[in-house]
């Protein structure tokens, strides 16, 4: 029993592993799954080939796995029991070397390797089973399940009896009564020396060997004789059986393409009908005048379809330049001039809010207060000059003694004093008004700083409001242009949807016209081929005639003849071939034996005739 299969790059097998139950097992799989390879590998395991490689119909490297990755070796492993116990396999195969390795495992422990040969004579011993016989009642290869039923009669038993090794049993049976033959001459041989072995015993004994010498070789001729003649006709009735074996397979040959030949004359026959059928009653010219017209058409067609195809492309690039314009004008010029507008606004507001504060003249405020700072600048200066000359007349109305430095007079103390204080009031009076006026001076100098920067800034904005007086009709040109491109968007795009429409409609066209042109071209294709076909079938039936005649003629020469007949006669002339060949040569060996008796009886009389003369 079949235990275990392992497959290793074996034909379609990557990695694969079989595990087998008691009773039947069966392989199911669609054609090439790889059923048929683990069989062979079945067979390959325990005798180093199969079917299809033993008839070499395949190489031993096709077994290698060579899609969808190439292998350089393949491994095949079957376990299986024999009376209770369990033996391993397996052999391993490389590209381009052969089978490098087979071992043989009994339980595990090894009982031969690495030599196939060797490791496949233990199989054959344990199975008790060789390649043939395996390969003929045990295992058939695909398609092969008829075999013993596809083959002749005679051949059918000489098979049956190669199978079953009878041959080998005839031949030990024609062996062993040569023995006894040869054992039975030999012991009378014996007994008789035994019983005679005076001299003239012995002598007569040897005139009775040679006689049978004589006759054993004369017989031996007429045998040879016989079994030349036996040959000869041997090989007359094989001439015969392989020209007649010969001629029945030109009859399958002729029969088989007889059969061809009507079954392709039907078929076109068959063929012819149905397009007849398919053409009806219109001619080939009318087809092939409307096929080219069609043919016109289409190619007007699609050159209208392209041509409105490249409109609607200009179309569309238009309107895609157009979109990008508009969309420019609306965020970037429209927004910028709407921006502007604000600015200006803001300008506006701003010129009015400086004017509020200063006044409508800048320039003549500024002037004013340029006058008044210089009148105050003025005064402060003259007050200084007063100070100053105070500062030197307390100097020396201080230092003075007796007499004013000033008038000349008669300067007492008390007067002295007086002086000294009414001049000093007068500076602090005159030191006050300069800290005021010089409080005004700065004052006038911030206003007039401040009425400067306005004017600047006044100036500024009245130049941006000179650069944006024209910005309403900008505006109006933008929003005009806006409108202008947005009519232009829709005109377009209503060409483009009128373009979708024609297209449409032109497809439709080509589509319906396309189709004619086909079946068109299908009609003018099978009136054509009908020509061709009458052509065949004029050339099939001269043809199917000339196979009838050669068939007629072959079943005339075969006649009643039959291989099966032959056959026969062949296996009972090799069977008188074999009986007179063993009987040959159980002849030489008994001629053999009795010229080496007459050699012994020879040896004695001499030995008998030198005692007599002794």
């Amino acid at each position: 029993m079949i235990k275990k299969i392992k497959l290793k790059n074996w034909k379609s097998h990557l990695d694969s592993e079989l595990v087998f139950d008691s009773g039947t097992n069966v392989f199911i799989g669609p054609m090439g799954s790889g059923k048929t390879s683990i069989l062979d590998a079945i067979c390959f395991a325990f005798f180093g080939t199969f079917p299809t490689l033993f008839s070499k119909k395949i190489k031993l490297d096709d077994v290698i796995m060579n899609r969808p990755v190439e292998k350089n070796s393949a491994t095949v492993s079957v376990t299986f029991e024999v009376d209770g116990s369990e033996y391993t396999v397996t052999r391993v195969i490389e590209k381009g070397k052969g089978t490098t390795h087979s071992e043989l495992r009994k339980e595990g422990k090894l009982l031969e390797a690495p030599k196939a040969e060797r490791v496949t004579e233990l199989i054959e011993e344990i199975l008790k089973v060789n390649y043939e016989l395996f390969t003929r009642a045990i295992y058939s290869e695909q398609n092969a399940l008829d075999y013993f039923l596809r083959l002749p009669k005679g051949q059918r038993k000489k098979k049956m009896d190669e199978l079953l090794m009878l041959e080998k049993l005839e031949k030990a049976r024609a062996t062993c009564v040569s023995v006894i033959n040869k054992l039975t001459d030999k012991k009378m041989e014996k007994q008789a020396m035994l019983e005679h072995m005076d001299l003239e015993s012995l002598s007569r004994n040897i005139n009775e060997l040679r006689k049978s010498i004589q006759d054993l070789t004369k017989e031996i001729d007429e045998m040879n004789k016989k079994l030349e003649r036996i040959s000869l006709k041997k090989k007359s009735l094989e001439a015969e059986y392989l020209e007649l074996k010969k001629l029945f397979e030109q009859k399958e040959i002729l029969e088989k393409e007889e059969s061809q030949l009507k079954t392709l004359h039907d078929e076109l026959t068959e063929r012819l009908k149905t397009i007849k059928e398919l053409l009806g009653e219109k001619p080939l010219v009318e087809i092939e005048k409307e096929y080219s017209s069609l043919s016109k058409k289409i190619k007007e067609l699609k050159e209208s379809i392209q041509e409105k195809r490249n409109d609607k492309l200009q179309t569309s690039k238009e309107m895609s330049e157009i979109s990008s314009r508009l969309k420019h004008i609306k965020e970037e010029k429209l927004n910028e001039l709407k921006t502007k507008l604000q600015q200006r606004e803001e300008l506006k507001k701003k010129l009015t809010e400086i004017k509020e504060k200063w006044g409508e003249d800048l320039e003549i405020v500024l002037e004013q207060l340029k006058q008044n700072y210089e009148k105050l600048f003025s005064e402060i200066q003259a007050r200084k000059e007063k100070v100053k000359i105070l500062e030197e007349a307390l100097e020396q109305l201080s230092s003075a003694i007796g007499t004013c430095p000033v008038c000349d007079a008669r300067l007492t103390p008390e007067r002295q004093k007086r002086l000294l204080e009414q001049k000093s009031k007068e500076k602090e009076s005159l030191e006050k008004e300069i800290t005021e006026l010089q409080s005004k001076l700065g004052e006038t100098k911030k206003k007039i700083s401040q009425i400067e920067n306005a004017v600047a800034e006044v100036k500024l904005i009245i130049e941006k409001l000179e650069e944006t007086k024209n910005l309403e009709e900008e505006i109006k040109d933008v929003e005009d242009e806006i409108k202008d491109k947005e009519t232009l968007m829709k005109n377009l795009h209503d060409n483009l949807n009128k373009t979708d429409v024609e297209l449409e409609k032109l497809q439709k066209d080509l589509d319906e016209s396309n189709e004619r042109f086909i079946r068109l071209s299908t009609l003018i294709e099978k009136a054509r081929e009908t020509e061709e076909i009458q052509r065949k079938l004029t050339k099939i039936s001269s043809e199917l005639q000339i196979v009838k005649e050669k068939l007629k003629e072959i079943v005339q020469k075969i006649g009643n003849k039959s291989l099966d007949e032959y056959i026969e006669s062949l296996r009972k002339i090799e069977g008188e071939i074999k009986q007179i060949s063993a009987t040959i040569e159980e002849r030489k060996l008994r001629l053999e034996e009795k010229k080496r008796v007459l050699r012994d009886y020879e040896t004695q009389i001499e030995r008998l005739e030198r005692e007599k003369e002794e």
